[in-house]
């Protein structure tokens, strides 16, 4: 009797100091690089949003849309007169999980060019070591002209 009791308490034992190995090794033992590490879910995120300026053209329209263009859904208008003329970008905050379509209005002669661009604008969780991190995904938008 003593000796199932001595060997079922060396086999919990045993059992046990393993299991905390394999714990210790799976947080402690290796390198965990936080630095890429948001631990806090985001909500909102900022649209960067990249236009042309032309002599014709030095300040383009840009409308914001959720959704798709044919909804013509305008949540926003930036008007790039007010962003200093060296500068070729602008951002603006929106809630995640949407589709969000950047539309620039361009004038050139008398006609008027529109480039647009969309995305899926969304948040993801990915692991480092023992913390869920959070990232977003399709912030870009590309509305300048190309010729």
């Amino acid at each position: 009797m003593v000796k199932k009791i001595f060997l079922s308490l060396s086999i919990i034992a045993l059992l046990l100091s393993s299991c905390e190995n394999t714990a210790k090794s799976m947080y402690y033992d290796e390198e965990c690089d936080y630095s890429n590490c948001d631990g806090y879910e985001p909500f909102y995120t900022y649209l960067d949003i990249r236009f042309s300026r032309t002599n014709e053209n030095p300040n383009p329209l840009i409308y914001i849309m959720i959704g798709d263009f044919e909804e013509q859904n305008i949540i926003d208008t930036i008007k790039t007169d007010t962003i200093e003329n060296y500068m070729f970008w602008t951002e603006i905050e929106v809630p995640l999980n949407f589709n969000y379509t950047v539309c620039a209005e361009y004038l050139i002669g008398d006609d008027t060019i529109m480039v647009i661009d969309g995305n899926y604008v969304y948040k993801k969780t990915h692991y480092v070591c023992d913390s869920t991190c959070w990232d977003t995904y399709n912030e870009n938008f590309n509305v300048k002209l190309k010729f």
